[in-house]
């Protein structure tokens, strides 16, 4: 997907109870000045006054509604236009199956396809490994992810929608008697950004699912 700010992944398909369809992705894909920036704010554009997303080739698929860049916020939906096909299905995958809740302490296998430089060429579908999901706005998981990759759909091994892949480096959190809380790539959880979204846009969200594979 492109934007005026920068390349990123496309997420999860959600079903607006406006009757449109809203494609998500990370914040700081539309707001600020690219995948290290921070502290951009919140905004919502009505239908028609949206910052352009494109695909891949250059073709306009919908326009931004809602985008978030404010910790710990990163969160961004795009606004389908109606000739626009959009398959739910995770590339590789499938996937999601449903919204993941849980707040689990033991490790947790992740799955995401992403298009980050070099890797999203070579090897698309990739996996990690989270710690711990214990808190309630992100995970830290230890694999591979580069530039490019911002905006990638993470779901759970039984394809559960588990957040948004936002940052890559050395994430250093908490150890203590529930686990690790570090990794290597932030993953920013989808149900409070998904929660936030609907309040800012006087709308409910249906994630939208398909069979894992």
């Amino acid at each position: 997907m492109r934007s005026e700010v920068g390349q990123c992944t496309l997420a999860f398909l959600f079903r607006g109870s406006d009757g449109r369809n809203y494609m998500a992705t990370a914040g700081h894909c539309i707001l600020g000045d690219g995948p290290f920036a921070s502290g951009a704010g919140e905004r919502t554009w009505r239908p028609g006054s949206g910052p352009p997303a494109e695909d891949g080739d250059g073709r306009r698929i919908g326009e931004f509604a809602y985008a978030i860049l404010l910790e710990p916020y990163d969160f961004a939906l795009i606004r389908l236009d109606p000739s626009v096909a959009a398959d739910p299905a995770l590339c590789h995958f499938g996937g999601p199956t449903r919204l993941y809740t849980e707040r689990a302490t033991s490790p947790t296998l992740l799955h995401w396809f992403g298009q980050g430089l070099l890797l999203g060429q070579t090897i698309p579908a990739r996996s990690a490994v989270a710690p711990t999901t214990r808190d309630p706005d992100h995970v830290y998981a230890v694999g591979a992810a580069l530039p490019g990759d911002s905006g990638s759909g993470v779901i759970t091994a039984d394809g559960a929608a588990i957040g948004v892949l936002v940052t890559v480096g050395v994430h250093t959190g908490t150890i203590g008697t529930d686990g690790v809380d570090a990794g290597t790539i932030g993953i920013t959880r989808l149900a409070p950004q998904l929660a936030r979204a609907e309040q800012a846009l006087a709308i409910r969200l249906a994630l939208r699912t398909a069979p894992a594979r």
